[in-house]
């Protein structure tokens, strides 16, 4: 199977959408002969910050000499993301390797006729394309003989793909907020109850300081399932330099620091000095991110009310106080509430929209934006849309900073104006 291959085939193959059952992804693993259990691991689920904490983790690691399998998603620019070890992703022939691996595990069990003894191994569906891409990370981390693999949950916990494990090195809650509400439920007390469910018995978990009703639904699942519950605040770790910009990284780097803490009590070398490198040595596209300095452009993928407000409170401390908004974003978020923290800062909008079959269609941004007062236009590409808010610095029409936000599905194409 070559690359171009690959990737026809998971696109015109895989089942479409979503499916939250875990029938599927235990069978495929089954087959392939269970590489996760071979794997020492790290899972990771919470509404945001899961992908900064990992990758905070990963470098640490990386500096201390180990060998880092890292499953992140979405991916930005190629599914090769998903298999990434040591912050290098597969190259196309590695890929397409694990690809082949796979589709022949899929391919040879996917049938209605139960041979005998092996009806365990008989997958009933396809799988989705993130079921897929996370049997493949599995297989690649096991075939490349990691120490350690990093897990980041899909979407929830409870039901998601990834929520297979059943041993790990330790559980890691990231801040909770209201998103998905449609899936994972409409209170911070359910949203909680499908994050933790990634708990397993005996388990360490850290959760990161979120809302008290949030940490209380946590703190109980820890209980039921005898696991020692670590937050950050109640543990006295220096944070000097962070790569990664914007505020919330601070929080985000305790929870990565107490990770470290825990490694090192089951046996991992990791020094200071390992600690001090690879938070300065962090990178993580689309995370408050500064993609040019002069005209000043940041990108932030944030895409839920939780996210805006961290990225708001980010502006505050650079002193940005009014900017050009480029702003593109699913329609089955609460956009209106994130609109309505983002007039304050936005004098001029133009609304895009992601490659994405949930977009929101940029003409409605613009028409709420403008009911705001607030002037703007749509350029549907995001790489377009980029190029026009800078057309308006170089005309002198504004002299401000940009800022693009709204969905990391379009962190690939608004970065093209700055290659």
């Amino acid at each position: 199977m070559t690359y171009d291959e690959s990737q026809e085939y998971i696109h015109t193959t895989c089942t479409a959408g979503s499916v939250y059952d875990l029938e599927c992804i235990k069978t495929l693993l089954k087959i392939l002969d269970n590489p996760e259990k071979h794997l020492k691991i790290i899972h990771i689920s919470g509404t945001n910050g899961k992908g900064s904490v990992s990758r905070m983790i990963m470098h640490i690691l990386k500096e201390a000499g180990y060998s880092v399998g890292i499953f992140n998603s979405p991916f930005l620019q190629k599914r090769n993301e998903y298999l990434c070890i040591n912050g290098r992703d597969a190259s196309d022939s590695e890929y397409a390797l694990i690809a082949g691996i796979v589709k022949n595990a899929v391919e040879k069990n996917l049938t209605s006729v139960h041979n005998k003894g092996q009806e365990e191994c008989i997958l009933k569906r396809r799988p989705t394309e993130f079921e897929f891409s996370f049997a493949m990370a599995m297989e690649y981390f096991c075939r490349s003989k990691c120490d350690i693999a990093i897990v980041e949950c899909g979407l929830g916990g409870t039901n998601d793909a990834t929520n297979i494990f059943t041993k790990k090195e330790l559980s890691i809650i990231t801040n909770i907020g209201l998103d998905h509400v449609r899936l994972l439920g409409t209170t911070l007390k359910d949203i909680a109850g499908q994050k933790s469910g990634i708990i397993i018995n005996n388990d360490t978990v850290i959760a990161y300081p979120s809302d008290k009703e949030a940490i209380k639904v946590i703190s109980s699942s820890c209980k039921k399932k005898s696991a020692k519950l670590i937050i950050p605040e109640d543990i006295p770790l220096n944070i000097s330099e962070i790569a990664l910009d914007g505020e919330f990284q601070k929080k985000n780097a305790m929870v990565a620091l107490s990770a470290i803490e825990v490694l090192k009590t089951k046996g991992y070398h990791i020094s200071r000095n390992d600690i001090s490198k690879g938070l300065i040595n962090v990178k993580w596209p689309g995370r408050f991110e500064t993609l040019s300095k002069n005209p000043i452009v940041i990108a932030d993928g944030g895409h839920n009310l939780q996210c805006i407000k961290a990225l708001c409170e980010s502006l505050d401390v650079k002193g940005i106080k009014k900017a050009i908004f480029v702003i593109g974003i699913m329609a089955d978020k609460d956009y209106t509430a994130v609109f309505n923290i983002l007039k304050e800062y936005a004098v001029y909008v133009i609304a895009t929209e992601p490659e994405n079959p949930r977009s929101l269609d940029c003409t409605e941004i613009v028409k709420i934006f403008n009911n705001y007062g607030i002037p703007g236009k749509s350029v549907k590409q995001p790489a377009e849309a980029v190029y026009s808010a800078l057309d308006l610095i170089r005309t002198k029409e504004y002299d401000l900073p940009i800022v693009i936000t709204g969905s990391l599905y379009m962190m690939n194409e608004i970065r093209k104006p700055f290659i």
